[in-house]
């Protein structure tokens, strides 16, 4: 895996006592080392993750538990190692690299301060195969572990 970045915002709906629906809008690196030729994937995506959180109260803040789908959609993407960087191809075609549209599955669990300020640790784990071409013995999925810093106004 590789060390990247994501940014975004999200709207927590309240559904019941201590429930909420937080649909959002993120945008999120992601990609992979690949060992045998010493060359990064490093793809962009949007994503629109689609929560339910549980946030009851503890101490002076929040306990924060989400899980629930994303949808992605790859906008960039590049191969880099020490000689040049090269574009990567989305599409459906078995000449393209990737395929744009991804989907998975998300979970998290943090804490939010009485000020707003929160801390989260989350995974996402990829459920769909990337490659255009791909089946089950060539399988590439998009899975990722992140730890966030937010606020919420």
């Amino acid at each position: 895996m590789l060390t990247g970045f994501h940014i975004g915002v999200d709207y927590e709906i309240g559904v019941a006592p201590d429930f909420y629906f937080a649909p959002g809008l993120q945008f999120s690196t992601k990609g992979t080392n690949i060992d045998f030729v010493e060359t990064k994937a490093v793809l962009n995506y949007f994503e629109v993750p689609l929560n339910l959180v549980y946030k009851p109260l503890l101490g002076d803040g929040n306990l924060i538990v989400n899980f629930g789908p994303y949808l992605g959609y790859a906008i960039s993407g590049k191969y880099k190692d020490d000689i040049a960087d090269t574009d990567i191809e989305f599409g459906s075609d078995d000449t393209d690299d990737y395929k744009p549209f991804d989907m998975g599955a998300n979970i998290g669990f943090g804490y939010q301060l009485g000020m707003g300020l929160s801390f989260k640790l989350n995974a996402q784990l990829g459920l769909i195969n990337i490659l255009p071409d791909g089946d089950s013995d060539n399988l590439v999925k998009n899975n990722g572990f992140a730890f966030s810093v937010g606020y919420r106004f």
